[in-house]
Parts: C-alpha cells; sequence; structure tokens
C-alpha cells in the first residue's frame, strides 16, 4: 500500500465513529480537494432527485416477467449497469443461454420504456438533487474545475434526464454505462470524462453508493465524496472508501478555489 493510500485509509478509520454526533462533526463543512481538476458526479440520488423510481421501477419489470427478485437483492446492486443487473437475476434463475438472453432482452426493454414513463410523466418526482445545484456547479465551473456525469443509465435515459432537468448547460461532459466496456466499480466511466475534459489528474468522485466510492478508488480519485442524498448511509459509504460524507453535493465547501484567486492576487 503506497503511503498516500495508507494515510487515506488511517483518515477513514478517524472518521468513522459509533457516535452520530461524532460523525455529523467529522463531516460539517468538508471541503473540496486542493487539487480538483474535474469533479465526476453521479446522477440518480447524487445529482438527480427522483426518489428510487430506477430500482423500483426495475424491480418490478423482473418481477412482472416472473423472475423471484425481492427489494433487498436489489440493495448491492445500487449504481451498477442497470442491464448487468438483470443478467445477474436472469443467470441465477434461468439454466438455458437462448431463454436467459431472451428473458434479458425482455427485461431490458420492458425496463426502458417503463422508467422513461414515469419519469417524464406530469407528476414525476424527478427533480434537481437540490435548488442550489445550479449555483454550485456554476461556481465550480467559474473556478476553473470542470464537471463531468455519469450513470448506470442506458443512453436513451440519461438522454432524457439531462433534457428534462437543463443539465446539459450545467457540466462539461457526461457518459455512462453504454460508453465503455465495463461500468462501476471499474473506473472506465471516470475515464472517458475525464479524456473528454482533457484532464489528466485531480479527479474527485462524488457519489451516494458503495459502487460509486470504488469507482473512485479504481480511478485513483484525489477525493471519494459519499453523499446522504440517495441509495446507502455514512457508515456504509466511510467504509466502501469515502474521504467525506456530506448531506448532499451542494454542501461540499469551495474554500479552496476561493482561496487560490487570492492568493495569487496577493503574489
Amino acid at each position: 500500500m503506497s503511503m498516500i493510500a495508507a494515510s487515506r485509509t488511517v483518515a477513514r478509520a478517524c472518521l468513522r465513529t459509533s457516535s452520530a454526533a461524532a460523525l455529523s462533526t467529522a463531516t460539517e463543512g468538508a471541503a473540496l480537494h486542493k487539487d480538483a481538476k474535474l469533479l465526476v458526479c453521479d446522477m440518480a440520488g447524487t445529482t438527480v432527485m427522483e426518489e428510487g423510481l430506477v430500482y423500483s421501477t426495475l424491480l418490478d419489470c423482473m418481477v412482472e416477467k416472473g423472475l423471484g427478485v425481492t427489494e433487498a437483492e436489489m440493495h448491492p446492486w445500487h449504481g451498477a449497469d442497470k442491464t448487468e443487473v438483470t443478467a445477474n437475476f436472469v443467470q441465477r434463475e434461468i439454466a438455458d443461454e437462448a431463454q436467459r438472453l431472451a428473458m434479458a432482452a425482455d427485461i431490458d426493454a420492458l425496463f426502458l420504456v417503463k422508467l422513461e414513463e414515469r419519469y417524464l410523466a406530469p407528476d414525476s418526482p424527478v427533480a434537481l438533487i437540490s435548488p442550489d445545484l445550479p449555483d454550485f456547479l456554476a461556481n465550480l465551473r467559474a473556478s476553473g474545475v470542470k464537471v463531468g456525469l455519469n450513470t448506470g443509465y442506458p443512453t436513451r435515459l440519461q438522454e432524457a434526464l439531462l433534457e428534462k432537468l437543463e443539465l446539459k448547460s450545467m457540466v462539461d461532459a457526461w457518459c455512462c454505462a453504454a460508453d465503455v466496456t465495463r461500468a462501476r466499480p471499474s473506473p472506465f466511466m471516470v475515464f472517458n470524462l475525464m479524456n473528454q475534459c482533457n484532464v489528466e489528474t485531480g479527479v474527485v468522485k462524488v457519489g451516494d453508493t458503495v459502487r460509486d466510492m470504488g469507482e473512485g478508488i479504481a480511478a485513483h480519485a484525489v477525493q471519494n465524496v459519499g453523499v446522504l442524498s440517495g441509495a446507502d448511509d455514512a457508515a456504509t459509504l466511510f467504509d466502501a472508501g469515502a474521504d467525506v460524507v456530506i448531506p448532499d453535493v451542494t454542501k461540499l465547501s469551495l474554500e479552496f478555489l476561493a482561496e487560490a484567486p487570492a492568493a495569487a492576487a496577493a503574489a
């Protein structure tokens, strides 16, 4: 283990505590890493509030097609490529390969239709994770830090959400699981965004799931930021590799970015 990795492990261990009050104190006012050049954010649960529709819809589709999947079994798959989730449960229950492929394709197609309907319905709960998100991202980008979005959504759904919430104008790049050979916790979506943004170092990964934290570690992010606006709790996120855990992404302090221009002016 490198000295940097070891120090991060020790820091996380110090932050993890059974005391809720101590945990709150440890994460309050968490600041963006001073070397940040690219903030990579998950979508559902991190930048997009959708009240778990993606997981409940996928579960509904699998059950409708006859698979015996429970809500508890879905939880470890939060943040994963949705086609990978389907394939896992289909393989568990169907022995014949041809039948497996056909069933997985049927479920994936049904999921795409149903989730798009639910997301785009007039009474859809889908919204930005916080009304402060546009200003937070604008301040970040004005300070020279680029912003990328990644997700386990299929391309069509990512595009629909980007359009519905007008996110394209708020970020520099986006990609989804379909754009890479392997999704979270592999680092390839992060690498895709680094390439799009012409950034080689200084990645900060933000997400609400264990897989998000694993992705950040695999991509050698300088900081892993867990958020409590989605799937997993603080203890789970720390155990998965979070350096800090905050209520939502907009609570990440940009104090280092504010200090940099002042220091340059003073010099």
